[in-house]
């Protein structure tokens, strides 16, 4: 058995981020328990944040129309 290439796989038109929220579960861990989210809101406001934080420096360009 080997590894074959596929010319027709769907990664060489997109792109894939796993993120592991909220913290505390999977992978994620903080030394700051301020940081755990014990509710829906938390848990969306960090990953808000986050995708701001991602797309923004993703597209430097965007800067100038955002206030982060």
């Amino acid at each position: 058995m080997s590894l074959v290439w596929n010319d027709y796989c769907w990664d060489k038109a997109s792109n894939l981020i796993y993120i592991d929220q909220p913290v505390g579960t999977g992978f994620s861990y903080t030394s700051d328990k301020r940081d755990i989210r014990h509710n829906e809101k938390g848990v969306s406001d960090d990953l808000y944040d986050f995708l701001q934080k991602v797309v923004l420096f993703l597209r430097p360009s965007l800067r100038s129309t955002q206030n982060l």
